[in-house]
C-alpha cells in the first residue's frame, strides 16, 4: 500500500522495503517505460507553467505521508517520512501533472500485481494437483517395504484365507446377537446342523406311526394293558407334529431372487402358501375323536402319514451334507424294502386271521385239506409273516400254493411287486455301489492298460516296477489320478475357491509371494499343480535351465552331489521352497545350482514359468515388485555367500599358516619360579631361556634350520649338569 500511496521511486523503495525487493525487482523494466512515458514534454510544461499560478519547477505540495513496515516480531511503525526529506528536484518533475498521473500510476503498479498473483496461484494449482496425484496413485504397502529395503511384514498383517475367499463374517449386529441369546431364533437355516437335528427327530416320530399304524391295525400287539403306552406314544408324536407346523417350519429361510429371506412375515407367508403346510396339517387332522364311538383303533391315524415330505427332505440334507452319500442312498434304498415287506406281512397276518389260521379245512378232489398257505398261529407271528412275505416277493421258491380266490390274488400282487418294484430297487443299489467304486474301476483299468503298454515295448523290468508304484502311490494318496478333472464342471469363483482352500497355506511359505496383490495369488493358485515323485527320482540336476519353481507339499528332498551323488548335502522338508528365482531369471541365473533327489515318495506343487507369465503379464505393478524382491533375495543370498566364503578362507588362512614361534613349557617355568634366586642352576636356566626367547624368528613357514638349537642345548646342559 505503500508503493501505491507514495510517489514511484525505486531507489527509495529498495532502500525502505526489502520485502518487495523480488516484486520490484522482476517488473524492471516495465517500471522503466512507464517512468520515460511519463515524463512531460517542454510544450507541455510551458502550457502547465502559462496555466498555472506556480512555476514549473517549484516543489508541488504533499502532505506528509505514513509508511508502515511490519516486523517479524513486534509489528510497530518506522517512523515519519516527511516531504521535505524527498529530492524536490525528482519529485517535481515526476509530478508536474494532476493527480490522474498517480492513478495511472497505481493502475500499472496494480497491474504488475495482480499478474504476479496469477502466476503465484498458478504455481499453488500446479503444486496441488502434483501432491493430489501422488496420494492417489496406488503405492502398494509391499512396494514400499522393498523401496525402504524394510523386512516383509509378519503373518498376522497377511489376508485371511477367508477374506481372499471372500466368505470374510463381518461383525454380528445386534439383531445377530439377540438371535444367539435367544433359545428360538427368529430364523432357521434349513441347511444348518440344528435343523438337521430337529428334522431328524421328526422322522423318527412320521417312522413310528408308518411302522406302527399298521402293525397294531392288523397284529394283535394292542391290548388293554399296554394300551396307555400306545397313546402316550401317539400324542408325543402328534405333539412334535404340532411344534413343527407352528413354531419351526414358519421360521424355515428361503431364497428369493437368490437372496435368503430372513423376514418372519415372508418366511410365514411363503410357508402357507406352500403344499408343504397343507399336508402337514392334514397330517394333525384330529381323526382320535372317532375313538369316542369305535374305540383306540389306530387305523384312525392313518392320516399321519401324510408326514411323508418330511421324510424324502431329511434324506436330501443328508445327501447333501456328507461327503460319502452311497451309505444314506442304500440306507434309503433298504428302507424302502423293508417298509414293502412289513406292510406285506400286515396284510397277510390279516388273510391268514381272516382264514382262522388254517383251521378250516376246504375240500379238493372229493378230499378235505386244512389250508398250509396261511400263518398257523404258531411262533412269534411278525417274524413269521414277514419271512414269508419276504420269501413271495423275492420269488426264492419252495412256498405253499394258494387255496383260494383271495390268496391268488395276494400271491400274484406279491410277484408282480417283486418283478417290478424290487426289481428296480434293486437296480438301484447296483447303481450305487457301481458309482461309488467308478473310480476305482477306472483306475485299474487305466493301469492295466499302462503296464500292458510297458510289457508290449519291452521295458526293463525296474522302469516297469516304477510305473506299478506310481500308479499305487497315487491312488493311496488321492483317490484319483486327475484331481483337474472332479472340479473341472465348476464355475470359475469354486474352483478358484476351492484351490485357495487347498494351496494358500503352501503359497505363502514363498518368500516370493508373500504380501503380494490378492487377486494376483488367487490367479496363481489356479495355476499349481501336483506332481509324485518316487524315491530316487532326481527332480532337478545342477546346470539344468530352471523352467520351474517347486514348493514341498510331502516327503524328503536330498540336496546330493559328488560324481555319482553319494554325498547329501541338505534336506528339504514340508513347507521349503526351489527355484522361485529362475522363474524371472533376474540377472540371468536361470540355472539350477544343485541336484536335489527325492529320498522317498514325495508330493511337490509345481509353478511353471509360461504360467507364471500368463499371470503376472495383467499385474505389470506386481511384476515389478516380484522382480525388487527377487533382486533383494539375489543381493541377501550374495551376500551371505560372500561372507560364507570370507570366513572359509579365514579358516583355510588359519589352518594353513605355519608359525615358528614355540611356547615355553610349563614345567621349566614352573623349575624358574621355584628355584631361588641366589641359585647357580636357576641363573643358568633363566639366562638360557632368555636367550632362547630372543633368538626365536616370528615367521609364517618353517625355515630349513632352526637358529635357537644352542640355547636347547644350553638348557639341556644346565639339566645335566644339576
Amino acid at each position: 500500500t505503500a508503493v501505491v500511496e507514495a510517489p514511484f521511486c525505486p531507489s527509495y523503495v529498495l532502500t525502505m522495503f526489502p520485502i518487495t525487493f523480488s516484486i520490484l525487482l522482476d517488473s524492471s523494466v516495465t517500471a522503466s517505460k512507464f517512468m520515460k512515458q511519463s515524463q512531460p514534454s517542454t510544450m507541455e510544461m510551458n502550457e502547465m507553467s502559462a496555466d498555472s499560478e506556480t512555476p514549473p519547477l517549484a516543489t508541488y505540495p504533499l502532505k506528509e505521508m505514513r509508511i508502515v513496515v511490519e516486523d517479524e516480531e513486534s509489528p510497530r511503525p518506522i517512523g515519519d517520512i516527511p516531504v521535505s526529506y524527498l529530492p524536490s528536484d525528482r519529485l517535481t518533475e515526476l509530478l508536474s501533472t494532476d493527480h490522474d498521473r498517480d492513478d495511472d500510476c497505481e493502475s500499472k503498479l496494480s497491474f504488475i500485481m495482480k499478474e504476479k498473483l496469477h502466476m503465484f496461484a498458478g504455481d499453488i494449482r500446479r503444486r496441488t494437483s502434483e501432491v493430489r496425484d501422488e496420494m492417489e496413485r496406488e503405492v502398494t504397502p509391499d512396494l514400499v517395504s522393498v523401496l525402504d529395503g524394510s523386512v516383509a511384514p509378519t503373518a498376522q498383517h497377511r489376508p485371511s484365507l477367508m477374506s481372499l475367499i471372500g466368505l470374510q463374517r463381518p461383525a454380528a449386529d445386534n439383531g445377530d446377537a439377540t438371535e444367539s441369546k435367544s433359545c428360538l431364533p427368529s430364523s432357521i437355516d434349513p441347511h444348518s446342523r440344528k435343523y438337521l437335528v430337529w428334522l431328524s427327530i421328526v422322522v423318527v416320530a412320521f417312522l413310528y406311526n408308518a411302522f406302527g399304524i399298521p402293525l397294531r391295525s392288523t397284529y394283535p400287539y394292542q391290548t388293554e394293558s399296554n394300551l396307555p403306552y400306545w397313546l402316550t406314544a401317539d400324542y408325543t408324536a402328534d405333539m412334535i407334529y404340532i411344534i413343527d407346523l407352528f413354531i419351526v417350519k414358519p421360521r424355515l429361510r428361503f431364497m428369493k431372487g437368490g437372496i435368503a429371506v430372513k423376514e418372519r412375515k415372508e418366511m410365514a407367508k411363503h410357508y402357507l402358501m406352500s403344499m408343504t403346510f397343507k399336508l402337514d396339517l392334514l397330517s394333525i387332522a384330529p381323526l382320535d375323536v372317532l375313538y369316542i364311538w369305535t374305540g383306540p383303533i389306530a387305523v384312525w391315524r392313518i392320516i399321519r402319514l401324510c408326514k411323508l415330505l418330511s421324510f424324502w427332505q431329511l434324506f436330501n440334507l443328508l445327501d447333501n451334507s456328507f461327503s460319502n452319500p452311497y451309505i444314506i442312498r442304500i440306507t434309503k434304498t433298504l428302507g424302502y424294502m423293508i417298509y414293502i415287506i412289513h406292510c406285506n406281512s400286515c396284510i397277510y397276518y390279516l388273510l391268514s386271521a381272516w382264514q382262522a389260521f388254517g383251521q378250516i379245512a376246504y375240500r379238493m378232489n372229493n378230499k378235505w385239506y386244512l389250508n398250509k398257505w396261511v400263518y398257523n398261529n404258531q411262533g412269534n407271528a411278525y417274524v413269521r409273516c414277514f419271512y414269508f412275505t419276504a420269501a413271495v416277493a423275492t420269488s426264492t421258491g419252495n412256498n405253499p400254493a394258494p387255496t383260494n380266490v383271495i390268496e391268488y390274488v395276494y400271491m400274484t400282487f406279491s410277484w408282480m411287486m417283486g418283478v417290478f418294484v424290487f426289481a428296480l430297487l434293486l437296480g438301484q443299489i447296483r447303481d450305487i455301489v457301481s458309482n461309488a467304486n467308478r473310480n476305482r474301476e477306472q483306475y485299474r483299468q487305466t493301469m492295466d492298460m499302462c503296464l500292458s503298454e510297458c510289457k508290449r515295448l519291452q521295458l526293463p523290468k525296474e522302469i516297469v516296477d516304477r510305473v506299478r508304484d506310481w500308479f499305487i502311490y497315487t491312488w493311496h494318496r488321492q483317490k484319483t489320478l486327475d484331481e483337474k478333472k472332479l472340479i473341472e464342471k465348476l464355475p470359475l469363483k469354486l474352483q478358484t475357491d476351492l484351490a485357495l482352500s487347498v494351496h494358500y497355506t503352501t503359497l505363502s511359505k514363498v518368500q516370493l509371494f508373500q504380501d503380494c496383490d490378492r487377486a494376483l495369488l488367487r490367479e496363481l493358485v489356479l495355476k499349481l499343480r501336483p506332481v509324485i515323485f518316487l524315491p530316487g527320482d532326481m527332480i532337478c540336476k545342477k546346470g539344468d535351465v530352471g523352467k520351474e519353481m517347486y514348493i514341498v507339499n510331502d516327503g524328503i528332498l536330498q540336496v546330493v552331489g559328488g560324481d555319482h551323488n553319494e554325498k547329501v548335502f541338505a534336506e528339504l522338508t514340508e513347507g521349503s521352497v526351489f527355484g522361485e528365482i529362475s522363474l524371472l531369471a533376474i540377472g540371468g541365473n536361470n540355472r539350477r545350482t544343485a541336484n536335489i533327489r527325492s529320498k522317498g515318495y514325495s508330493t511337490l506343487f509345481v509353478l511353471s514359468k509360461e504360467d507364471l507369465n500368463d499371470v503376472i503379464k495383467d499385474y505389470p505393478d506386481a511384476q515389478q515388485l516380484l522382480r525388487r524382491k527377487a533382486r533383494q533375495m539375489l543381493s541377501n543370498d550374495a551376500k551371505a555367500k560372500q561372507d560364507n566364503d570370507k570366513g572359509e578362507q579365514k579358516t583355510l588362512e588359519e589352518k594353513c599358516r605355519i608359525s615358528t614361534r614355540l611356547s615355553t613349557p610349563r614345567m621349566l617355568d614352573t623349575v624358574v619360579k621355584v628355584l631361588p634366586e641366589t641359585s647357580v642352576t636357576g641363573q643358568q636356566l633363566r639366562s638360557a631361556l632368555e636367550m632362547r626367547s630372543s633368538r626365536v624368528q616370528h615367521v609364517d613357514t618353517l625355515p630349513e634350520s632352526f637358529p635357537d638349537d644352542e640355547s636347547d642345548a644350553e638348557v639341556a646342559k644346565v639339566f645335566e649338569n644339576e
